[in-house]
């Protein structure tokens, strides 16, 4: 966190000299910059959930395999036998 608010500090001290709007376009880019430089950028994931679940255990990966599984099982039969 110290960081970002050194990072940060450096820019706050000439935004004096712009408008609203190009200063906030300014200290958006550099947060991102710094988020990015910091957390890194995740290449996302391989499930159809457009979710990153690198981090998901396999037991979490089974269960969401099934759960949308009996989803589309539901949404095909409309029964309430599959609702579950």
């Amino acid at each position: 966190m110290k960081q970002v608010e050194e990072y940060l500090a450096d820019s706050i001290d000439y935004c004096d000299t712009k408008d609203a709007n190009s200063a906030w376009n300014d200290l958006h880019a550099r947060i991102l910059s710094i988020a990015k430089k910091t957390l890194g950028i995740s290449k996302g994931s391989k499930l159809k959930t457009d979710k990153d679940a690198s981090w998901w255990s396999s037991e979490v990966k089974q269960a969401l395999t099934e759960k949308i599984s009996s989803f589309k099982k539901w949404q095909e039969s409309k029964a309430d036998l599959d609702k579950t």
